[in-house]
């Protein structure tokens, strides 16, 4: 998607089992407010713990909007990463390449933005082990790739 000079990339596949794995993991803590206290073996009334649910609900919605809303800009003076709970910003004049590889557990593939002091700084999880899914990874790299060279130029030249 470009929007006045900024184009934005988004991995649907990541942001939606970002979200997937809060709701399973809010459930699955969820449930243990019903089950039942084992010296007395009565189940508490929800409202004795309605202190802590209200938050962890408030908390869930706000990180599963900020999930939803996690992209990559790329501008005229470099990339921006807008991920659920942080950002970077890399200029085109710090950047070198963009490469790919494989996550540490190995269930997905990582585009990573190699600064010129030798940084990674990770740009998108691409989850999966697939090869539909590296090359989705392989595709967004070389996207932003052509990003970069396309920019780069036009900044040098002055146009």
């Amino acid at each position: 998607m470009s929007d006045g000079g900024v184009t934005t990339y988004r991995i649907r596949s990541a942001r939606i089992g970002t979200v997937l794995a809060l709701v399973g993991v809010f459930l699955a803590t969820f449930s243990l407010l019903f089950d039942p206290v084992y010296t007395v073996h009565q189940t508490s009334p929800v409202s004795d713990d309605a202190w802590v649910v209200v938050p962890a609900v408030l908390l869930l919605l706000a990180l599963a909007w900020r999930a939803m809303r996690a992209h990559i800009d790329v501008t005229e003076t470099g990339i921006r990463v807008v991920r659920t709970t942080t950002g970077d910003e890399v200029a085109w004049t710090d950047l070198r390449r963009f490469e790919v590889r494989p996550t540490p557990n190995k269930w997905g593939w990582r585009v990573l933005a190699r600064r010129s002091d030798e940084d990674l700084v990770a740009v998108a999880t691409v989850p999966g082990r697939t090869d539909k899914a590296r090359h989705e990874a392989e595709t967004l790299a070389a996207a932003l790739e052509a990003d970069r060279q396309r920019l780069s130029a036009g900044s040098r030249t002055g146009a």
